[in-house]
């Protein structure tokens, strides 16, 4: 493939041969289904917002996708690992999903719409670790 700036490609010559991710950091990949049509819920105060600020509330988005699947799920890139744990600080370790699953169902109805049985799952290749990928330049 041809460089947009000539013939030779920079490369950082410290990072050259440095396993890392593009953010180093581990990340983890969900996919929450809402279980209802939320694509047309966008405002402010629209089940999208109020869901994207309660995931942001609990870890660092770094990709969400659109809705698909007649607008019911969303993918989501999350930063960091989120091992079994107790995350509601009452004594039963919960995993990460499970524990935004009920954050998000918590939520109620918004906008018209009832987030109450959204779920989480974790994609199957998740977590990926931020040394996985070797440079191959």
């Amino acid at each position: 493939m041809p460089s947009l700036f000539g013939t030779d490609v920079a490369v950082n010559p410290q990072l050259r041969d440095v396993s890392r991710s593009f953010n180093g950091k581990t990340v983890r990949h969900f996919e929450v289904d809402f279980t209802v049509d939320v694509s047309s819920s966008v405002g402010p105060d629209g089940a999208l917002r109020r869901s994207f600020d309660v995931i942001a509330e609990r870890c660092t988005p770094i990709m969400i996708s659109g809705t698909y699947d007649t607008g019911s799920k969303i993918e989501l890139f999350v930063e960091g690992d989120f091992p079994t744990d107790d995350y509601n600080d009452d004594g039963s370790p919960v995993t990460f999903a499970a524990y935004l699953a009920a954050q998000l169902q918590g939520l109620g109805t918004v906008d018209g719409v009832n987030l109450g049985s959204t779920t989480v799952t974790e994609n199957m290749v998740s977590p990926y670790f931020a040394d996985d990928v070797e440079a191959d330049y």
